[in-house]
Protein backbone atom coordinates (compact mmCIF):
# COMPACT_ATOMS: atom_id res chain seq x y z
CA UNK A 1 0.00 0.00 0.00
CA UNK A 2 2.75 2.50 0.55
CA UNK A 3 3.58 2.96 -3.55
CA UNK A 4 -0.13 3.60 -3.85
CA UNK A 5 -0.32 7.84 -4.59
CA UNK A 6 -3.72 8.52 -2.76
CA UNK A 7 -4.14 11.67 -4.50
CA UNK A 8 -3.95 9.53 -7.48
CA UNK A 9 -6.79 6.51 -6.51
CA UNK A 10 -9.00 9.18 -5.08
CA UNK A 11 -9.52 11.31 -8.15
CA UNK A 12 -9.68 8.15 -10.45
CA UNK A 13 -12.64 7.11 -8.29
CA UNK A 14 -14.01 10.29 -8.62
CA UNK A 15 -13.71 11.21 -12.08
CA UNK A 16 -15.76 7.85 -12.87
CA UNK A 17 -19.00 9.31 -11.79
CA UNK A 18 -19.04 12.04 -14.75
CA UNK A 19 -20.75 9.61 -17.47
CA UNK A 20 -18.83 11.48 -20.39
CA UNK A 21 -15.95 12.92 -21.28
CA UNK A 22 -16.73 16.98 -21.41
CA UNK A 23 -17.31 17.15 -25.33
CA UNK A 24 -17.59 19.89 -27.75
CA UNK A 25 -21.15 20.36 -28.87
CA UNK A 26 -22.92 22.00 -31.78
CA UNK A 27 -26.95 22.33 -32.12
CA UNK A 28 -27.45 19.11 -34.25
CA UNK A 29 -24.88 17.56 -32.16
CA UNK A 30 -26.57 18.56 -29.04
CA UNK A 31 -29.95 17.06 -29.61
CA UNK A 32 -28.73 13.76 -30.42
CA UNK A 33 -26.77 13.83 -27.47
CA UNK A 34 -30.13 14.69 -25.67
CA UNK A 35 -31.86 11.88 -27.59
CA UNK A 36 -29.00 9.56 -26.57
CA UNK A 37 -28.82 10.07 -22.68
CA UNK A 38 -32.76 10.29 -22.83
CA UNK A 39 -33.20 13.40 -21.43
CA UNK A 40 -37.32 14.61 -20.27
CA UNK A 41 -38.40 18.39 -19.36
CA UNK A 42 -38.49 17.47 -15.71
CA UNK A 43 -35.08 16.82 -15.43
CA UNK A 44 -32.39 19.27 -13.51
CA UNK A 45 -30.54 21.16 -16.35
CA UNK A 46 -28.68 24.21 -16.46
CA UNK A 47 -26.44 26.65 -18.98
CA UNK A 48 -24.10 29.19 -18.47
CA UNK A 49 -22.88 31.61 -20.87
CA UNK A 50 -20.64 35.08 -20.39
CA UNK A 51 -22.56 36.88 -22.87
CA UNK A 52 -20.54 40.26 -22.60
CA UNK A 53 -23.84 41.98 -22.54
CA UNK A 54 -27.07 41.19 -22.46
CA UNK A 55 -28.81 44.09 -24.16
CA UNK A 56 -26.58 43.07 -27.29
CA UNK A 57 -27.13 39.98 -27.89
CA UNK A 58 -30.05 38.84 -25.82
CA UNK A 59 -31.88 38.24 -29.31
CA UNK A 60 -29.43 36.56 -30.30
CA UNK A 61 -29.06 34.40 -27.44
CA UNK A 62 -32.84 33.51 -27.53
CA UNK A 63 -32.69 32.27 -30.96
CA UNK A 64 -29.64 29.59 -30.08
CA UNK A 65 -31.81 28.37 -27.41
CA UNK A 66 -34.77 27.59 -29.31
CA UNK A 67 -32.44 26.25 -32.16
CA UNK A 68 -31.75 23.31 -28.96
CA UNK A 69 -34.71 22.23 -28.79
CA UNK A 70 -34.43 22.13 -25.77
CA UNK A 71 -36.06 24.25 -22.41
CA UNK A 72 -32.97 24.48 -19.43
CA UNK A 73 -34.40 24.89 -15.70
CA UNK A 74 -32.10 27.51 -15.18
CA UNK A 75 -29.78 29.60 -17.71
CA UNK A 76 -26.83 31.66 -15.83
CA UNK A 77 -25.70 34.63 -17.71
CA UNK A 78 -22.61 36.30 -16.39
CA UNK A 79 -21.68 40.08 -17.10
CA UNK A 80 -24.77 41.26 -18.57
CA UNK A 81 -23.81 44.48 -18.42
CA UNK A 82 -27.43 45.68 -17.40
CA UNK A 83 -27.90 48.86 -14.63
CA UNK A 84 -31.04 49.72 -12.43
CA UNK A 85 -32.36 51.73 -15.57
CA UNK A 86 -31.94 48.72 -17.86
CA UNK A 87 -32.67 46.01 -15.96
CA UNK A 88 -36.04 45.63 -16.35
CA UNK A 89 -36.16 45.88 -19.85
CA UNK A 90 -35.42 42.38 -20.98
CA UNK A 91 -37.41 39.50 -20.53
CA UNK A 92 -36.81 35.56 -21.55
CA UNK A 93 -40.46 34.05 -22.52
CA UNK A 94 -41.46 31.50 -20.10
CA UNK A 95 -38.72 32.25 -17.81
CA UNK A 96 -38.46 34.60 -14.25
CA UNK A 97 -35.00 36.43 -14.39
CA UNK A 98 -33.33 37.28 -10.92
CA UNK A 99 -30.76 39.96 -11.52
CA UNK A 100 -27.38 40.89 -9.36
CA UNK A 101 -26.56 44.51 -11.19
CA UNK A 102 -23.11 45.89 -10.95
CA UNK A 103 -23.24 49.26 -9.20
CA UNK A 104 -19.59 50.95 -8.55
CA UNK A 105 -18.89 50.56 -12.23
CA UNK A 106 -19.95 49.30 -15.68
CA UNK A 107 -19.85 46.15 -16.99
CA UNK A 108 -20.64 43.15 -14.99
CA UNK A 109 -23.19 41.86 -13.67
CA UNK A 110 -24.82 38.12 -12.99
CA UNK A 111 -28.59 36.83 -13.87
CA UNK A 112 -30.04 33.65 -13.11
CA UNK A 113 -33.05 33.01 -15.64
CA UNK A 114 -35.38 30.70 -14.01
CA UNK A 115 -37.92 28.10 -15.54
CA UNK A 116 -41.42 29.97 -14.52
CA UNK A 117 -43.02 26.18 -13.40
CA UNK A 118 -40.05 25.92 -10.87
CA UNK A 119 -40.69 27.51 -7.19
CA UNK A 120 -37.60 28.93 -6.11
CA UNK A 121 -36.63 31.38 -3.25
CA UNK A 122 -33.78 33.85 -3.81
CA UNK A 123 -30.81 33.30 -1.41
CA UNK A 124 -30.07 36.56 -0.72
CA UNK A 125 -27.40 35.62 2.43
CA UNK A 126 -25.39 34.02 -0.41
CA UNK A 127 -25.64 37.13 -2.84
CA UNK A 128 -22.20 39.16 -3.55
CA UNK A 129 -21.96 42.28 -5.29
CA UNK A 130 -18.36 43.61 -4.36
CA UNK A 131 -15.13 44.52 -6.88
CA UNK A 132 -13.89 40.75 -6.41
CA UNK A 133 -16.92 39.03 -7.28
CA UNK A 134 -20.52 39.29 -8.26
CA UNK A 135 -23.15 36.41 -7.27
CA UNK A 136 -26.70 35.50 -7.68
CA UNK A 137 -27.79 32.32 -5.67
CA UNK A 138 -31.56 30.48 -5.24
CA UNK A 139 -32.96 27.45 -3.74
CA UNK A 140 -35.40 24.94 -5.65
CA UNK A 141 -36.78 22.06 -4.83
CA UNK A 142 -36.00 18.57 -6.59
CA UNK A 143 -36.94 15.08 -6.43
CA UNK A 144 -34.63 11.99 -6.06
CA UNK A 145 -36.70 8.66 -6.38
CA UNK A 146 -39.87 10.34 -4.75
CA UNK A 147 -37.54 12.16 -1.87
CA UNK A 148 -38.08 16.22 -1.82
CA UNK A 149 -35.12 17.73 -1.30
CA UNK A 150 -33.61 21.44 -1.44
CA UNK A 151 -31.01 22.52 -4.16
CA UNK A 152 -29.31 25.39 -4.36
CA UNK A 153 -28.16 27.00 -7.41
CA UNK A 154 -25.84 29.89 -7.79
CA UNK A 155 -24.14 32.13 -10.39
CA UNK A 156 -20.85 33.30 -9.89
CA UNK A 157 -18.67 35.97 -11.79
CA UNK A 158 -14.77 37.10 -10.95
CA UNK A 159 -14.22 40.64 -12.58
CA UNK A 160 -10.52 39.91 -14.45
CA UNK A 161 -7.38 41.29 -13.57
CA UNK A 162 -8.59 41.60 -9.93
CA UNK A 163 -7.23 40.30 -6.43
CA UNK A 164 -7.81 36.43 -6.66
CA UNK A 165 -7.07 36.04 -2.84
CA UNK A 166 -9.80 38.41 -2.18
CA UNK A 167 -11.94 36.55 -4.68
CA UNK A 168 -10.91 33.38 -2.97
CA UNK A 169 -11.74 34.79 0.70
CA UNK A 170 -15.17 35.88 -0.34
CA UNK A 171 -15.39 32.38 -2.31
CA UNK A 172 -14.60 30.45 0.79
CA UNK A 173 -17.21 32.20 2.61
CA UNK A 174 -19.76 31.20 0.78
CA UNK A 175 -19.13 28.27 0.89
CA UNK A 176 -18.74 27.64 4.11
CA UNK A 177 -22.37 28.79 4.41
CA UNK A 178 -23.39 26.49 2.21
CA UNK A 179 -21.63 23.30 4.00
CA UNK A 180 -23.61 24.22 7.20
CA UNK A 181 -26.85 23.70 5.52
CA UNK A 182 -25.49 20.32 4.07
CA UNK A 183 -27.64 20.49 0.88
CA UNK A 184 -27.05 19.84 -2.74
CA UNK A 185 -25.37 23.04 -4.92
CA UNK A 186 -24.15 23.41 -8.04
CA UNK A 187 -22.16 26.83 -8.77
CA UNK A 188 -21.85 27.81 -12.20
CA UNK A 189 -19.85 31.04 -13.90
CA UNK A 190 -16.97 32.60 -15.29
CA UNK A 191 -14.41 32.86 -12.46
CA UNK A 192 -11.77 33.73 -14.51
CA UNK A 193 -9.10 31.39 -12.90
CA UNK A 194 -7.91 28.97 -15.63
CA UNK A 195 -7.52 25.48 -14.28
CA UNK A 196 -5.65 24.33 -16.82
CA UNK A 197 -2.28 26.63 -14.80
CA UNK A 198 -3.41 25.30 -11.58
CA UNK A 199 0.07 22.84 -10.88
CA UNK A 200 1.82 26.54 -11.66
CA UNK A 201 -0.05 29.00 -10.29
CA UNK A 202 -0.43 29.48 -6.33
CA UNK A 203 -3.67 31.65 -6.56
CA UNK A 204 -5.47 28.85 -9.15
CA UNK A 205 -4.21 26.06 -6.65
CA UNK A 206 -5.80 27.58 -3.64
CA UNK A 207 -9.18 28.18 -5.31
CA UNK A 208 -8.92 23.98 -5.84
CA UNK A 209 -8.02 23.94 -2.88
CA UNK A 210 -10.94 25.48 -1.45
CA UNK A 211 -13.26 24.18 -4.07
CA UNK A 212 -12.34 20.39 -3.03
CA UNK A 213 -12.05 20.63 0.31
CA UNK A 214 -15.96 21.78 0.39
CA UNK A 215 -16.42 18.56 -1.97
CA UNK A 216 -16.89 20.79 -4.98
CA UNK A 217 -16.08 19.49 -8.57
CA UNK A 218 -15.65 20.86 -11.78
CA UNK A 219 -17.77 19.09 -14.65
CA UNK A 220 -16.28 20.70 -17.16
CA UNK A 221 -12.56 20.08 -18.44
CA UNK A 222 -11.69 21.52 -21.41
CA UNK A 223 -10.93 25.12 -22.67
CA UNK A 224 -14.10 27.17 -22.77
CA UNK A 225 -12.55 30.49 -24.08
CA UNK A 226 -10.45 30.02 -26.97
CA UNK A 227 -8.50 32.68 -28.88
CA UNK A 228 -5.77 32.52 -31.93
CA UNK A 229 -3.37 32.47 -29.26
CA UNK A 230 -4.45 30.81 -26.26
CA UNK A 231 -7.16 27.95 -24.74
CA UNK A 232 -8.07 28.50 -20.95
CA UNK A 233 -10.54 26.46 -18.87
CA UNK A 234 -11.98 29.72 -17.01
CA UNK A 235 -16.02 28.91 -17.49
CA UNK A 236 -17.47 26.05 -15.32
CA UNK A 237 -19.77 24.17 -13.16
CA UNK A 238 -19.09 22.41 -9.72
CA UNK A 239 -21.11 20.48 -8.02
CA UNK A 240 -20.96 18.46 -4.43
CA UNK A 241 -22.35 15.78 -4.64
CA UNK A 242 -19.75 13.25 -6.30
CA UNK A 243 -22.13 10.04 -5.34
CA UNK A 244 -24.43 11.62 -7.78
CA UNK A 245 -23.16 9.76 -11.15
CA UNK A 246 -25.98 11.07 -13.73
CA UNK A 247 -24.61 13.90 -14.80
CA UNK A 248 -24.18 14.87 -18.06
CA UNK A 249 -21.89 18.10 -19.01
CA UNK A 250 -20.17 19.78 -22.14
CA UNK A 251 -19.28 22.81 -23.96
CA UNK A 252 -21.45 24.45 -26.84
CA UNK A 253 -19.41 25.36 -29.85
CA UNK A 254 -21.00 29.13 -30.90
CA UNK A 255 -19.95 32.36 -31.71
CA UNK A 256 -22.47 34.21 -29.89
CA UNK A 257 -19.59 35.99 -27.61
CA UNK A 258 -15.94 34.99 -27.01
CA UNK A 259 -17.23 32.69 -24.30
CA UNK A 260 -18.52 28.62 -25.10
CA UNK A 261 -21.17 28.22 -23.11
CA UNK A 262 -21.63 25.25 -21.17
CA UNK A 263 -23.88 22.78 -19.49
CA UNK A 264 -25.29 20.02 -17.08
CA UNK A 265 -27.92 17.96 -17.14
CA UNK A 266 -29.11 15.31 -13.80
CA UNK A 267 -30.90 12.32 -14.70
CA UNK A 268 -31.27 11.77 -11.22
CA UNK A 269 -32.61 14.64 -9.77
CA UNK A 270 -36.23 16.58 -11.27
CA UNK A 271 -37.73 19.73 -10.97
CA UNK A 272 -40.74 20.27 -8.46
CA UNK A 273 -42.77 22.30 -11.02
CA UNK A 274 -45.62 24.45 -9.83
CA UNK A 275 -49.36 23.20 -10.24
CA UNK A 276 -50.84 24.47 -13.61
CA UNK A 277 -54.41 26.12 -13.68
CA UNK A 278 -56.17 26.43 -16.79
CA UNK A 279 -59.14 28.68 -17.09
CA UNK A 280 -61.57 28.51 -20.00
CA UNK A 281 -64.82 29.17 -20.70
CA UNK A 282 -68.43 26.97 -20.56
CA UNK A 283 -70.43 27.14 -23.21
CA UNK A 284 -73.24 25.15 -21.62
CA UNK A 285 -76.95 25.41 -22.34
CA UNK A 286 -77.37 25.97 -18.91
CA UNK A 287 -74.98 28.73 -18.74
CA UNK A 288 -75.78 29.97 -21.86
CA UNK A 289 -79.71 30.04 -20.28
CA UNK A 290 -78.32 32.11 -17.59
CA UNK A 291 -76.73 34.75 -19.53
CA UNK A 292 -79.72 35.33 -21.58
CA UNK A 293 -81.62 35.94 -18.58
CA UNK A 294 -79.03 38.49 -16.92
CA UNK A 295 -78.97 40.46 -20.11
CA UNK A 296 -83.01 41.30 -20.23
CA UNK A 297 -82.86 41.84 -16.41
CA UNK A 298 -80.41 44.50 -17.31
CA UNK A 299 -82.07 48.30 -17.37
CA UNK A 300 -79.91 49.41 -20.18
CA UNK A 301 -82.04 53.02 -20.15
Amino acid sequence: LFECDIDLQYYQTLSSFMNNSCEYYLEDSFIKYCKQISHVDADLSMIHTNLRSLPKHVTEFQAYLEGLNMEFTIIGITETWLTDVSVDLYSFKGYNIVNNVRRHKKGGGTALIIKENVSYEIRTDLTINNMYMESVFIEIQTSNNSVITKTIIGVVYRPPNTCIDSFNFHMNETLDKIKTERKKCYIMGDFNINLLNADHHAGTSNFLDIMYSHSFFPMITKPTRVTNNSATLIDNIYFNDYTNNDQYSGIMYTDISDHYPIFNISKSEHIKQNEKYIKMRNYSEENIKKFESALKSENWD
